[in-house]
């Protein structure tokens, strides 16, 4: 399944309980009042979008397709019209497969991706990229108002680079098993003092101060209430 927070609700996509009324998959769908209802945006009874990406503010959607449905062929695409119209993006310049992306929240012609080379950043909405990080292999990556933060594979860092004037900041987080990574990354969109990050061994952490400290929220699934 797919889901993105935005200001003013969510997007998701997946598939529905067996019990519910609902076709399955999804599609695209939109909820602006805490989830009580859905609005069906796109593509419902056909897509289950496992990666999904929306602009905190603009709501800008991007996503990939991974089969072809009666509206879209496999490949990458985005909407700034809630689903009604869909272009593709080019991808010129990115040199490996896409493992996760991230939208601007107030611009949406700006992605990030993160890639087995590295991080790259598009401005044209996604029709060209350019390599933005160091040539090391990171799985998840997020776009703040003036940073894109990405978690480096195989390292006790996430690093911070400012789009503007490309200095970078290493933050520490706690040490993780050999066998664990990062695999999503969050910045409050309305506090950047808040980063959250959870790992591929289901190990939650929040930060409510640039990554000066961190508090453990699940332990590999489990609720931490201390």
């Amino acid at each position: 399944m797919g889901f993105q927070a935005t200001k003013n609700g969510f997007f998701a996509s997946g598939h529905p309980e067996p019990r519910a009324n609902l076709k399955n998959p999804l599609g695209l769908m939109k909820s602006s009042d805490g989830g009580n209802t859905l609005e069906k945006l796109a593509f419902y009874g056909e897509s289950d979008f496992h990666n999904l990406a929306v602009g905190y503010n603009t709501e800008a959607i991007y996503l990939y397709n991974e089969r072809p449905n009666s509206k879209l062929q496999q490949g990458f695409y985005f909407s700034t019209n809630n689903g009604q119209d869909w272009k593709n993006s080019k991808l010129k310049g990115l040199s490996s497969t896409v493992h996760s992306f991230s939208v601007h929240p107030d611009q949406s012609s700006v992605v990030a991706v993160s890639t087995k080379d590295g991080v790259y950043l598009s401005t044209d909405y996604g029709n060209t990229f350019e390599l933005f990080s160091k040539s090391l292999e990171s799985a998840a990556v997020t776009l703040s108002n003036e940073d894109v933060i990405y978690a480096p594979i195989n390292t006790q860092i996430v690093t911070k680079k400012s789009i503007a004037t490309n200095e970078e900041t290493n933050i520490q987080i706690p040490l993780l098993d050999s066998k664990d990574a990062i695999m999503y990354i969050s910045q409050n969109p309305q506090n950047a003092a808040e980063i959250v990050f959870a790992t591929m061994k289901a190990n939650v952490f929040l930060s409510t101060d640039e990554g000066k400290t961190w508090k453990q929220l699940t332990k590999e699934g489990t609720l931490q209430f201390n």
